[in-house]
């Protein structure tokens, strides 16, 4: 595994794990739904999924970085 893709995935699962430690709070809009459960059950894996998501692009950002600088010595 070369370094982009190796940090891409380890920013992948640290953006998920703070993604879902910091879960969002159910607003009055959620609650006003027809059903408030399922819509913030929604908003939270949609939480994790964009913190997993930035988490890739960074880790993977700085892997390939770290390979272009490696390359150029």
């Amino acid at each position: 595994m070369n370094n982009p893709v190796g940090l891409g995935v380890v920013g992948a699962v640290v953006g998920a794990a703070i993604g879902y430690f910091t879960k969002p709070q159910p607003s009055l809009g959620m609650l006003a739904t027809v059903d408030p459960d399922a819509t913030y059950q929604s908003a939270i894996v949609t939480h994790i999924a964009i913190f997993a998501v930035v988490g890739l692009a960074v880790g993977a950002a700085l892997g390939a970085l770290t390979l272009l600088t490696a390359r150029g010595k």
